[in-house]
C-alpha cells in the first residue's frame, strides 16, 4: 500500500516503473493507432 501511495502522490517507486513498462508494451502493440503522451521520468 505504501508503494501505491507514493506512486499516486509523487509518481515514484516500483509501481511507477511497472506502469511505465506496461504502457510501453501497450504502445508497441497498438502502433500508431494510439499516440503516446510525453512522459517525464525523474529520480533523485
Amino acid at each position: 500500500m505504501k508503494q501505491a501511495l507514493r506512486y499516486m502522490l509523487w509518481g515514484e517507486g516500483e509501481t511507477a516503473l511497472m506502469v511505465y513498462t506496461i504502457l510501453v508494451r501497450y504502445w508497441e502493440w497498438a502502433g500508431d493507432a494510439v499516440p503516446s503522451p510525453p512522459l517525464f521520468l525523474t529520480s533523485e
